[in-house]
């Protein structure tokens, strides 16, 4: 599954489940001498890395004003018996978005070898020696 551009394209191999943090390849034609010269970089969609990104920047955000809002509490002697959640709360946030990261992360973990596989079998390529590398 994928799209393609005039010398780009990005795709993913087929799944029956769905997993947002599944690896995608990301490819780049160049010309290169009589050749070509296809350059694959793997990682998520770019719109669950735009996502993942403001989530987490929001969470720090809001955790973090959480978290010094509640450990002042705590140092002027003006917690309230419930401030314990202001530090609980982001850190268990934290904790969860790591953690699913992680998991989707591991149900792909094969993903980026079958398609590095799978691309040098249907357009017949070769890897290149690593003095051609850039």
């Amino acid at each position: 599954m994928g799209s393609t551009g005039r010398s780009n394209f990005r795709g993913c191999k087929r799944i029956f489940y769905g997993n947002a943090f599944r690896t995608f390849v990301f490819a780049e034609f160049q010309e290169f001498g009589s050749g070509s010269r296809i350059s694959l970089r793997f990682g998520m969609s770019t719109f669950t890395t735009i996502f993942l990104t403001l989530w987490f920047a929001m969470a720090a955000l809001i955790g973090g004003a959480m978290t010094i809002y509640a450990v002042t509490a705590y140092f002027r002697g003006e917690a309230q018996p419930e401030t314990w959640v202001f530090i609980a709360g982001p850190l268990t946030i934290a904790g969860f978005g790591i953690g699913i990261v992680k998991f989707g992360r591991w149900l792909g973990r094969n993903e980026s070898g079958f398609l590095a596989a799978f691309l040098q079998t249907k357009l017949e390529a070769t890897e290149a020696p690593a003095s051609h590398r850039g």
